[in-house]
């Protein structure tokens, strides 16, 4: 095969696998664009209100091998890829090779443990027509991170309120609720002191209200990082970024949720 990745590190192995079986939630396809520098994932949901994007630089897989160094997408049902992924035995390697104009991506599954078998698949391509959309970074007026384990809790627990979820960001406190007329009411308040990490610009406050399911959907991923960032501008979408690897920057799973409107 002309194009192939490797990973060897059995946790980053676990993390890959999880990322791409979870992915199926956002979409059911997906592009996989592999760039000289990087494998870069990005699709909207079907609603239209929020952005998947996984950001891999070559240095985090244990293989990086592109032909020619230049750009290749392919385009996968996630379904089928997730079919596959359930497969893998816990400590095998994983191995993507395909051709650069080919009809398959070919997965493997090895490990040396006689007690778990190689395995081999070939899963067709598609032809996705997917526009990326640009993401500029900007600064955001409050900048919160927290252990993503409460996150994914918090979360949890709101869906039983409700399925809108409020955050309010002052000085001194971050709080978080969900209500509905049938369920009643959840309240979060959280100290700045009990957060990990916390930054707000002087004098401001923040107010916005998101998506409950969907960011139940993001919670999902939380086995993935220690922490989840979350960074709030009143009016804009929210960034929620779980980073990947210690020192590699461009090794980070990122969603960005639009903020509800309300009437």
């Amino acid at each position: 095969m002309s194009n192939k990745i490797l990973i060897t590190d059995h946790v980053r192995a676990d993390t890959f696998v999880s990322i791409f079986q979870n992915a199926k939630i956002f979409s059911d396809h997906i592009n996989i664009i592999f760039e000289a520098s990087r494998l870069y994932v990005q699709c909207m949901d079907a609603s239209k209100i929020s952005v998947f994007e996984l950001i891999l630089a070559k240095e985090w897989f244990d293989g990086y091998e592109l032909e020619g160094d230049k750009s290749v997408t392919i385009g996968i049902n996630t379904i089928m890829l997730c079919r596959v992924l359930s497969t893998r035995s816990k400590g095998q390697d994983v191995v993507f090779a395909f051709d650069d104009g080919g009809e398959n991506l070919f997965i493997e599954f090895k490990s040396e443990d006689k007690n778990s078998y190689n395995k081999e698949f070939a899963i067709p391509l598609m032809e996705i027509e997917d526009e990326l959309m640009s993401i500029p970074d900007s600064e955001s007026t409050a900048l919160i991170s927290l252990p993503s384990s409460n996150f994914a809790d918090i979360v949890k627990h709101m869906k039983l309120f409700g399925d809108t979820m409020e955050i309010k960001c002052d000085q001194e406190s971050v709080a978080i609720s969900s209500n509905s007329s049938e369920s009643g009411k959840m309240d979060v308040k959280i100290s700045t002191d009990d957060l990990s990490s916390y930054e707000i610009t002087e004098d401001e406050e923040v107010k916005a209200t998101y998506n409950l399911n969907i960011m139940y959907n993001v919670s999902l991923y939380s086995k993935l990082s220690s922490e989840i960032e979350m960074h709030i501008t009143e009016g804009a979408p929210i960034k929620l970024v779980y980073r990947l690897h210690d020192t590699i920057e461009d090794a980070k799973l990122r969603f960005f949720l639009a903020p509800k409107i309300e009437e």
